[in-house]
């Protein structure tokens, strides 16, 4: 605790918690599945930014744009609501340092690309 919860599956970014009680926990459970039994994924919580890079892949091999995007998905002032489909975006994010840009496309991207051509399912397009 605390501990993320996730509807299993697209939810159209509404299908996150984060509870940091084992209460808040188990009133998440009945939140994300009220009636219905279905899936749900706990992860472990990590602090820091969120924010989206783009990146060209051309099989094995990831160029990142040179922008980075972050959105908004909390509902009221001071992000005290539920996680919305998203409220908006912003770009560029000035306080993301290029070095953040790199470390992504090295650790991240890059790698996704040589594994999904090794696994044989080269990727040509937007990541």
């Amino acid at each position: 605790i605390p501990v993320v919860l996730k509807k299993d599956g697209l939810a159209a970014g509404k299908g996150v918690i984060i509870a940091m009680t084992r209460d808040e926990a188990k009133e998440a459970v009945e939140t994300l599945y009220p009636e219905e039994q279905g899936k749900i994924v706990f992860e472990e919580f990590l602090e820091g930014e969120e924010y989206s890079v783009m990146t060209f892949v051309n099989g094995d091999y990831a160029v990142p744009f040179d922008t980075i995007a972050q959105d908004h998905k909390r509902a009221y002032d001071g992000d005290k609501g539920p996680n919305t489909g998203g409220m908006g975006a912003y770009c560029p994010v000035p306080h993301i340092s290029e070095d953040v840009l790199k470390r992504t496309n090295d650790e991240i991207a890059q790698p996704i690309a040589k594994a999904m051509q090794e696994e044989g399912y080269p990727f040509f397009g937007v990541l």
